[in-house]
């Protein structure tokens, strides 16, 4: 058995399909469009009767949906963002020396890998002259495996040439810029200060 529609003047309650906050509003206002006085969003307030129960219906499924689409985004966006992202924060603020160890060592194994990448070519290199060998197959000259040598070694001399150039050129670009702020200082403190 369903209760008698509300009267001119009553109120009835609702929920906000985006929030699922409880509303009470005037009978006059079912069937218009309203703000959620919680999010703000604007929907159409269900009407009265037999119809209201298929909107409710209708809004409590679009709630549902929009749930399970926020729950399906959510576990990779947990799983890959947040708790790498908050174990990170936390161990900043709890053992920053770990971090920074870490940082170091990521700066190490890409300057490692930048430096020595060609002798990881040289070693497979070595392993196809040597089952050429294993075969019996006749060894020629291969200046193409020479050259390639070559390449490698003077690939690591021009890196380590580079790595002690980025050294010195970042020490000396830091003395310069000391010295350029020390002339500034001494340009703002005016003639009083060289005086005095």
């Amino acid at each position: 058995m369903t209760s008698p529609p509300p009267l001119p003047g009553e109120e009835f309650t609702f929920n906000c399909p985006e929030c699922d906050q409880r509303i009470s509003a005037d009978v006059s206002v079912a069937g218009s469009t309203q703000a959620c006085p919680t999010c703000g969003t604007e929907f159409l307030v269900p009407g009265l009767g037999g119809p209201a129960d298929n909107e409710e219906s209708y809004s409590s499924f679009a709630w549902a949906e929009r749930t399970l689409i926020k729950m399906i985004i959510g576990v990779p966006r947990f799983i890959f963002w947040v708790i790498p992202r908050e174990s990170i924060l936390y161990l900043e603020r709890a053992v920053p020396w770990l971090i920074k160890l870490a940082r170091l060592g990521f700066l190490v194994f890409v300057w490692l890998g930048i430096v020595l990448w060609p002798f990881g070519l040289i070693h497979s290199y070595r392993e196809a002259v040597f089952a050429r060998i294993a075969t019996n197959d006749p060894l020629q000259i291969d200046l193409n495996g020479i050259w390639f040598v070559a390449f490698c070694w003077i690939w690591f001399a021009l890196a380590i040439c580079g790595s002690i150039w980025g050294t010195f050129y970042m020490v000396l670009r830091k003395r310069r810029r000391k010295k350029k702020q020390r002339r500034a200082e001494q340009v703002l403190a005016g003639p009083t200060a060289s005086q005095g």
